[in-house]
């Protein structure tokens, strides 16, 4: 078991136990994860019947790194490095300690995603001051609206 620390309610540490929520075809899905990047991976790698049509992954954690994660988040490994088949943006900040900016960018290439650069805001969630993010709202506005690319140099900042 582990501590999702999103909802404070203890889950499987299993990233098999999570595909439940993806058993079933829904139509076109959008998904937004903190921190479960990994997860996308996964169901993108292993659930090619989804109709996922887009997903805005914002702070992915190295699931593969002692440095970076707990034991409870490495059951996510390894990160599938397949592209995804769907239009996708990484967010990541210079200084998050769950992962490298150079190694978010590198997981974002192999995924075929853009990539944000989010500058010095530690771990985005709202531990880091977080709370209404209306940079965040418009890299998901855009990426809905197809335009993955437009956002790919951007820094996403708390107060932009």
């Amino acid at each position: 078991m582990a501590l999702d620390h999103t909802t404070g309610k203890r889950v499987l540490n299993d990233r098999f136990a999570a595909h439940g929520a993806f058993s079933k075809p829904i139509g076109n899905v959008q998904i937004v994860p903190h921190g479960g990047c990994a997860l996308v991976a996964h169901v993108a790698a292993e659930r090619p019947d989804l109709a996922i049509e887009a997903a805005l992954l914002v702070a992915p954690a190295d699931v593969e790194s002692r440095r970076h994660t707990p034991q409870r988040l490495r059951g996510f490994a390894p990160i599938p490095r397949a592209p995804l088949r769907f239009r996708s943006v990484v967010v990541a900040s210079t200084n998050d300690p769950y992962m490298a900016l150079p190694r978010a960018r590198e997981l974002a290439d192999a995924w075929g995603a853009a990539f944000v650069e989010a500058g010095l805001i530690g771990h985005i969630n709202v531990e880091a001051g977080f709370g209404p993010w209306p940079a965040g709202e418009r890299i998901l506005r855009d990426l809905m609206l197809g335009r993955r690319e437009s956002r790919s140099t951007a820094r996403a900042t708390l107060d932009a």
